[in-house]
């Protein structure tokens, strides 16, 4: 939108094993706090939707979050850190997320991250991810990760992900 609001829309769908789909989508404004030389910091407000919510939660809530990052002074490295609030008609809970990521040259990018969730649905959840993301010289982005469950002993629930990166063209 400009240098100190943007526009969020996430969307995703899941499937397992056994057929059960799920989807979620969210949109959100993100709004700059404070910059630094290498570090900043905003919060951001927004509505969600699941399609199988847990029980006697409503599929449609309110999201707010606040985010942190840092970068090395080269801008190589970076980490991110964010909490969220989550709340819909009868449910509510947090989620945290930290990132770690390696700019390895001007096309690739290496992340690692680790999400914890006190979701109603599936209980609280610990869950570490990979990710490799190549980028075009237009900016877009094509995403491949890992995620499994680290809190869950011998139920890792293996993860594949696909993701596409794109900013918004004025």
């Amino acid at each position: 939108m400009n240098d100190r609001y943007a526009l969020v829309v996430k969307t995703y769908y899941a499937q397992d094993t056994l057929g059960n789909e799920e989807d979620e989508a969210d949109a959100a404004v993100k709004a700059l706090v404070w910059r630094g030389r290498r570090t900043v910091a905003a919060v951001q407000a927004g509505a969600t939707w699941r399609s199988t919510p847990a029980q006697g939660c409503a599929e449609t809530g309110g999201e707010a979050r606040g985010l942190w990052g840092a970068s090395t002074r080269s801008g190589v490295h970076f980490v991110n850190i964010e909490a969220a609030y989550r709340y819909a008609p009868g449910c509510s809970h947090a989620r945290y997320e930290a990132t770690y990521g390696h700019r390895a040259g001007r096309s690739w990018l290496l992340l690692g991250q680790v999400f914890a969730d006190d979701d109603l649905k599936f209980g609280e959840t610990l869950k570490a991810q990979a990710s490799i993301v190549g980028f075009t010289r237009a900016g877009r982005g094509l995403q491949l990760s890992v995620r499994v469950r680290a809190d869950a002993g011998d139920v890792i629930e293996p993860t594949i992900i696909l993701g596409y990166w794109s900013a918004a063209r004025e």
